[in-house]
């Protein structure tokens, strides 16, 4: 049985977003609709937008016009293939650290959805695939800051759970509060022009060598990026590298919300925003302007490459330049010396644990 009524994807428009609007279309609510679909009310709460099972596409299909490719389309797999550095292919459930994890606890999801509180005001209502990127932290229509949560109850925005008495999309599921209202705040111009960039060479190639990078390779582009990014964060406040951040003209006292150990994707909006500064500012150096400062401010082979996972072809070329020394710190010494103890202590402690010793 084919759908009654069926909505007409959006060309940047992500799955779950198509299948909200579905429901609605059909007089139903999403996570019904969803377990008609996929037969199982689970489904609905994975993170179908990045990654959905072949078994399940070809459930869907059955049932809409599109085809299996066409629905795949909708998810966010297809970009995440031609960006990740890993093999999508062998473990299709592995993060990419450029997608913003939705973040689940039961039903209820703690991250990830994202949204522009000016764009739930337009007469078609649908949620973007750059909504779930972890660069684009502003709506490239309205330049301001992209929301999370309800600012009225602090609930995040949670449209898969909207009921069919209350099929609204601007309306917030735990506090009824109207989501168009919220307060936004201007995006900055740098962050704003970089994460256009970003978007661009995402879904159209690197057609451009003006980036400090070895090779026109996308994969090679995002990994750096994703390393810089994780850099700035380990060198935040370090006085040695301050040099670094006086010449991006950026300060380096900036206080993130999120911990040092949180990846890129979970961080708090501003700290995103701050970030994607400094390395928008990075990018617009060139390579042996790079290594120049990086050889300025003493940072080794080992300063630099511990912060990251993975090495780019990029980083690789950087870190062959830089000293490779490694400064241990001297052990801390002991205050005391240890000695044996007496033959009175070692009788005193043994009558305190003879009861409980068998001889």
């Amino acid at each position: 049985m084919k759908f009654a009524i069926e909505a007409h994807p959006y060309k940047d428009e992500t799955l779950t977003s198509w299948i909200i609007r579905n429901a609605i279309a059909n007089g139903s609510d999403p996570r019904s609709f969803a377990i008609a679909v996929f037969k199982k009310d689970s489904t609905w709460y994975r993170d179908i937008d990045r990654y959905l099972p072949h078994d399940k596409a070809v459930q869907l299909s059955q049932l809409c016009t599109l085809s299996q490719k066409e629905i795949k389309a909708l998810t966010l797999e297809p970009l995440i293939q031609r960006l990740s550095h890993k093999d999508y292919k062998d473990n299709p459930y592995s993060k990419w650290q450029l997608i913003t994890p939705i973040g689940l606890k039961g039903s209820i999801r703690t991250n990830g959805f994202y949204f522009c509180p000016k764009c739930l005001a337009d007469d078609d209502v649908y949620f973007k695939k750059q909504w779930r990127l972890a660069w684009v932290i502003a709506c490239p229509i309205h330049k301001n800051l992209l929301t999370l949560r309800c600012q009225q109850c602090g609930q995040v925005f949670s449209p898969h759970k909207i009921t069919y008495e209350r099929p609204y999309l601007h309306i917030c599921t735990n506090c009824d509060y109207d989501l168009r209202q919220s307060q936004t705040e201007v995006a900055d111009e740098e962050a704003l022009s970089f994460q256009k960039e970003l978007s661009y060479i995402a879904f159209h190639g690197l057609t451009k060598t003006t980036f400090p990078i070895i090779k026109a390779d996308t994969k090679d582009f995002f990994l750096t990026l994703t390393l810089f990014l994780s850099l700035f964060v380990h060198i935040n406040h370090k006085d040695k590298y301050a040099e670094i951040f006086k010449r991006l003209d950026m300060d380096n006292g900036h206080q993130f919300r999120t911990s040092n150990n949180t990846t890129f994707a979970r961080m708090y909006i501003k700290d995103k925003e701050h970030l994607l500064c400094l390395v928008s500012k990075l990018f617009k150096m060139s390579l042996d302007e790079i290594i120049a400062l990086f050889q300025e401010v003493n940072m080794t082979q080992y300063g630099l490459k511990r912060t990251f996972k993975s090495i780019s072809p990029t980083v690789n070329y950087i870190l062959h330049h830089l000293d490779s020394k490694v400064i241990f710190k001297p052990s801390r010494k002991l205050s005391r010396e240890i000695s044996p103890k007496s033959k009175e202590e070692v009788d005193r402690l043994f009558e305190e644990i003879k009861d409980y010793i068998q001889i």
